[in-house]
């Protein structure tokens, strides 16, 4: 809400954020990676800020959505139009993500985001779509899927999605990292090695007195 984002709209805010920090076509950091943006698709212009790139033969991109269920208001002001034009967006990047990361060959892939789409005590109506996709995505692939998240700042790595709610069997090429945050500032190490069979493994990074 308004009162959350200081004082400013959140659209309003979200539209200088993309001129800030994802107009360029370069990643941050010293040595820069050249960066593949949704933007470039037809019809996806404003969406800046979901890039993708590869490294080592691993799939690497960022997906917009965001905790508080996405950002799906049940009082909007336009009828969640923000909303309902980037759960399509997101989409459609995930399934660009998977074609190109299955036409290179990829090892694996790499997805970071904000949300916690997986917090029972979390509303997710707004992560619905997403979930969908991502899982028959997923499923299709064959390898490895990581995704990170933050937005709950409790350390997890688990496998939330399930092949089948019957058997409660688990998506088992899927997995989930949420990082630390907020009342626990510490950070986790993920490295990554394509010719291993957990194909990445995390360490904790503990800040004494954070």
């Amino acid at each position: 809400n308004k009162e959350e984002a200081g004082g400013y709209d959140p659209e309003e805010r979200l539209s200088v954020i993309r001129k800030m920090f994802f107009t360029y076509e370069k990643s941050f950091g010293k040595e820069k990676m050249t960066l593949i943006s949704q933007a470039q698709t037809a019809g996806f212009s404003k969406f800046v800020e979901n890039k993708r790139w590869t490294y080592s033969n691993v799939a690497f991109a960022t997906v917009h959505l965001v905790g508080t269920n996405n950002f799906f208001l049940p009082d909007s002001k336009n009828q969640n139009k923000e909303f309902f034009e980037r759960d399509n967006a997101n989409i459609a990047w995930l399934k660009e993500i998977f074609v190109q990361a299955k036409l290179n060959n990829n090892a694996g892939i790499m997805l970071f985001t904000q949300a916690d789409m997986f917090n029972p005590d979390k509303e997710s109506s707004g992560f619905v779509n997403v979930l969908k996709e991502l899982k028959k995505l997923t499923i299709d692939f064959g390898k490895p899927v990581v995704l990170v998240n933050g937005d709950s700042h409790k350390y997890i790595v688990d496998k939330p999605i399930l092949r089948d709610a019957k058997t409660k069997k688990v998506l088992e090429n899927f997995t989930r990292v949420q990082v630390f945050g907020e009342q626990d500032m510490h950070a986790v190490k993920i490295t990554i090695n394509p010719l291993s069979p957990s194909f990445f493994y995390t360490e904790q990074l503990i800040v004494n007195g954070n």
